[in-house]
């Protein structure tokens, strides 16, 4: 069986809506897959992600923690970590209160979109 060729496409999916804005500020990023995301009752929205690369694993846990770096002193509360289950790949999770999707949707777009370009 030969291997086909991936490439990124965005897709419309149908998640709550209050942590839209931090899908689309994390689907900006290059290599970035997100896999799903809640809003949920205990007041967290969170986005659970890796990135592809050669080695999934290696560079979901560099590139994670490039971005965690990279929002260190936003002015927002978030939380960013990486979770191994068994066999898989390592998924990362970044998680904010509702009220501050806005404001890290933001920082990763100035951060992130900057950085990229320069």
């Amino acid at each position: 069986m030969s291997e086909h060729r991936v490439i990124p496409l965005k897709v419309n999916a149908w998640i709550d809506e209050g942590v839209a804005p931090l899908v689309e500020a994390l689907n900006e990023i290059p290599d970035i897959e997100t896999l799903d995301s809640c809003e949920d009752d205990s007041g967290a929205a969170r986005v659970y992600f890796r990135f592809r690369g050669p080695d999934t694993a290696e560079v979901t846990i560099a590139r994670t923690s490039e971005l965690a770096r990279m929002l260190n002193g936003a002015l927002v509360r978030y939380e960013v970590d990486i979770e191994f289950r068994g066999d898989y790949d390592p998924i990362a999770r970044i998680a904010t209160a509702p009220d501050s999707v806005q404001d890290l949707a933001a920082a990763i777009r100035a951060r992130v979109v900057v950085t990229r370009s320069a």
